[in-house]
């Protein structure tokens, strides 16, 4: 889980814009102007874009874990 003070500071490597943190879904950040995921593992964001995954129409972040 991530804490609030980290999810504050956090931004898309991509745009630069916040990522939106749901602690029920707990293994992304996304980006809702880039419309990408970040994953994180053992509490940590991978915010690399060669490790992000884009949103689609077709997927929502609920499907996606």
């Amino acid at each position: 889980m991530l804490t609030e003070a980290l999810i504050n500071i956090l931004a898309c490597p991509s745009c630069h814009h916040e990522l939106s943190y749901d602690a029920n879904l707990d293994q992304y950040c996304e980006c809702k102007t880039c419309h990408t995921l970040y994953s994180i593992k053992n509490s940590i964001p991978i915010l690399l874009k060669n490790e992000s995954k884009p949103m689609t129409s077709n997927n929502t972040l609920e499907q996606i874990t």
